[in-house]
């Protein structure tokens, strides 16, 4: 009986461990459960894979106007591009996670009545923006949106799948870092050119700071080079001794070491790279003693509150620009 026993015993553990091999030999993922919880990402001192892909995001985008995405839409689905605009409605996505969100973009700024048309609709998920917001936005283009407005009628605007978002100023601020205009004396004249000068320049400046905040660094050798131009533009538009015109003058050449900055990086010059970043420390130094003898000068004095702020930004965008060229020295050990 007991060798019976230990009979009936041994074949069912031949007959289990044949069950087991016969299941790893078809491949059964009855033993091994898939793992499917994603990890969230953990920012680190260490260079990263994100700055890479937000880099190649911005490099594959391309600069079209409203215009040719809207009449010739079907030929650019697929491709990422470039637009700045303010965000003027927000709808949350129904069944969706909670962060996914329907912005109507105005991309076309007027002088007067800032970013107000040329809309365009994007498909957004991520943290929360307000509405008001201006914002930087690479997308995909994912066709044409049809709906219906409050009043009835019926609206096709272009269509945006959202890649990477940056915020450009705050639904509560007037512009990133330009001269207030609520305040002012008569936008004619002299004071007329410095305020609109003033403004493109700002917004020249507002996508350095956020090339150094997100240490975007490649992005530099281009955005130097655009900020250097417009502030060349500029200039000429000034009496070269005109306090403003010396402004300018220390602007472009901010730009100049930025893009040498940039142009080191994507050559792997590290020293090279340092030494620019140092450069361009010191133009915003420079940028900052010229605003506060404009706010002292006869001439500008209507304007000293808005310069302090101004120089108060610039001390911010020092020390992300600190903390770049940090990012600099470490990335390119």
């Amino acid at each position: 009986m007991k060798y019976f026993l230990f009979i009936v015993l041994l074949v069912a553990v031949v007959i289990t461990a044949g069950c087991t091999s016969e299941n790893k030999s078809t491949g059964s993922l009855t033993t091994t459960p898939l793992i499917t919880t994603i990890i969230p990402y953990t920012p680190t001192t260490q260079p990263t894979p994100y700055f890479v892909d937000i880099l190649q995001i911005k490099r594959n985008a391309q600069n079209i106007a409203y215009d040719d995405l809207f009449r010739y839409n079907e030929k650019y689905i697929g491709n990422t591009v470039y637009f700045r605009g303010k965000i003027v409605q927000i709808t949350p996505i129904s069944g969706g996670s909670g962060d996914e969100y329907g912005f109507r973009v105005a991309t076309k700024e007027s002088q007067n009545y800032g970013y107000s048309d040329d809309i365009i609709f994007v498909y957004y998920k991520g943290p929360r923006y307000l509405e008001g917001d201006t914002i930087d936005l690479w997308g995909k283009v994912s066709g044409l949106q049809t709906y219906t407005a409050v009043l009835g009628n019926v609206v096709t605007i272009p269509e945006l799948q959202a890649l990477y978002v940056e915020l450009v100023s705050k639904a509560s601020e007037k512009s990133a870092i330009g001269i207030a205009t609520t305040s002012t004396p008569a936008q004619t004249g002299i004071f007329g050119t410095f305020l609109a000068s003033d403004k493109i320049i700002s917004n020249a400046l507002g996508t350095i700071h956020s090339d150094l905040r997100y240490r975007q660094i490649s992005d530099l050798t281009y955005d130097g080079t655009m900020l250097k131009n417009t502030a060349d533009n500029e200039y000429a538009k000034f009496d070269a001794n005109d306090e403003y015109a010396k402004y300018l003058f220390q602007v472009s050449q901010l730009g100049k070491d930025l893009n040498k900055w940039g142009q080191a990086w994507d050559d792997h010059e590290k020293q090279v790279a340092l030494t620019y970043a140092d450069n361009s420390a010191r133009d915003i130094d420079q940028m900052s003693l010229i605003l506060y003898k404009m706010k002292s000068s006869d001439k500008y004095s209507t304007f000293s509150a808005d310069f302090e702020n101004k120089r108060m930004y610039f001390d911010d965008m020092k020390q992300q620009l600190r903390m770049a060229r940090d990012y600099t020295n470490t990335f390119m050990d």
